[in-house]
């Protein structure tokens, strides 16, 4: 393979991840601001991240407790690009086939 050819591969994967990533969090998000069963269920509880949860944030004592979960957000941007670079690869390897 050459030189070119795997940076493009590399570059383009990493961009298909951030889209994917992003888009999925940001769904996430907004089914759970918005869902009619999340406002009867917790008052205010929401967990962020998708497979792995890597931000929460709660009610609590009068107070807003929220965290992080670095872990399992590494976890989830590992997944991400994982599947982005093997999403991007298939499709430019498809792609170049036939040609």
């Amino acid at each position: 393979m050459k030189k070119h050819t795997l940076l493009r591969y590399l570059v383009l994967g990493t961009l298909v991840s951030i889209l994917l990533f992003f888009s999925v969090s940001f769904v996430d998000i907004l089914l759970q601001l918005s869902s009619p069963l999340h406002r009867y269920h917790d008052l205010f509880h929401h967990r962020f991240g998708f497979p792995f949860v890597f931000y929460e944030e709660f009610l609590g004592d009068g107070f807003i407790h929220a965290g992080w979960r670095g872990h399992n957000l590494l976890l989830d941007i590992g997944i991400y690009w994982s599947f982005g670079m093997l999403l991007t690869t298939g499709i430019l390897h498809y792609k170049n086939k036939l040609k």
